[in-house]
């Protein structure tokens, strides 16, 4: 949704949103990433295919793996909405997530970035 004002400044709010198939390692990265520039309001995921090899594991980034969320069930169906703090990124960045008690050896995830972008007037 796009709010705009006389001047042409505006505030876009979006979602970014990925189907994503772990890596066979401790950590797996997001093809999707958080713009430059944006504030983001929350991380939402839902485990679409079994998560294998980890006994959980948490969503965030790679400087806060455990940011959206830590401890999270692995089972098919199991989701977790990551509401934060609006937090400002100045760089692109992606979404880590970390395995807990083993890799990961198997599992897909659906992932949903929530966030809001500025323009400034033209």
């Amino acid at each position: 949704d796009v709010a705009k004002a006389p001047l042409g400044a505006r505030t876009m709010f979006r979602i970014l949103e990925e189907h994503h198939t772990l890596a066979l390692a401790a950590t797996s990265n997001t093809a999707i990433q958080i713009p430059a520039g944006a504030s983001v309001f929350g991380v939402t995921v839902r485990v679409s295919t079994a998560i294998t090899g980890a006994t959980s594991y948490s969503c965030g980034t790679a400087a806060e793996t455990g940011k959206y969320g830590a401890g999270l069930a692995i089972a098919l169906n199991s989701s977790n909405i990551g509401v934060t703090t609006p937090a400002a990124f100045s760089a692109v960045t992606a979404i880590r997530f970390t395995s807990a008690g083993g890799n990961f050896t198997g599992g897909a995830i659906r992932v949903a970035i929530h966030y809001m972008t500025l323009a400034a007037a033209t």
